[in-house]
């Protein structure tokens, strides 16, 4: 249980400071200025991936506690 806790407080970290950069940047990767529509689809983009991420672990660990019982 220890390893899931610390595997998650690690994912939002990780997710915070990847939203945090998606909103300070000005330029991204291809050159396109980043405008504040722009800065929030890539947010929405990124949590949408954080959350397909969580789902999968989320039904990982109800597995395994199955499987334990």
């Amino acid at each position: 249980m220890k390893f899931w806790k610390k595997l998650h407080i690690l994912q939002f970290m990780i997710f915070i400071l990847g939203g945090v950069f998606l909103f300070i940047r000005n330029v991204d990767g291809h050159g396109v200025v980043q405008t504040i529509d722009l800065k929030a689809l890539n947010f929405f983009i990124w949590f949408i991936f954080y959350m397909f991420v969580l789902a999968i672990e989320l039904g990982i660990y109800s597995l395994i506690k199955k499987t334990k019982k």
